[in-house]
């Protein structure tokens, strides 16, 4: 059964969801990735990843975005825009940034060598 919701209360739903399953990310560097900052959940698993030299955020496809996609049926230019709108009002404070879905986001921070 789909429910019909307006677009301006689909948005703060999709936010509170960011918020409540991913808000809490904590942030870590590794030296061998200079100017890189991975957010990682409570197992220590990478979801989010931005670079002091770029103005991206690279969000893991299938933890984040996908879900987005698939929970809220949301398109790709949504997505982006919820989230974009998201990392600037959560806890990470980044502005000015295009968050951008990433396969290739290394699955554990342990990984980092």
């Amino acid at each position: 059964m789909d429910i019909i919701v307006d677009k301006p209360k689909l948005v703060k739903v999709v936010k509170l969801y960011l918020t409540k399953f991913f808000g809490d990310l904590t942030p870590k560097t590794n030296s061998n990735y200079p100017g890189s900052v991975f957010y990682v959940d409570s197992e220590n698993h990478i979801l989010m990843e931005s670079s002091e030299e770029s103005d991206s955020v690279y969000i893991s496809y299938s933890e984040i975005w996908y879900k987005l996609e698939t929970y809220f049926k949301l398109n790709f230019r949504d997505v982006r825009l919820i989230i974009k709108d998201w990392l600037k009002e959560s806890p990470y404070n980044l502005e000015d940034v295009i968050p951008r879905a990433s396969e290739a986001l290394p699955q554990d921070f342990s990984e980092l060598i």
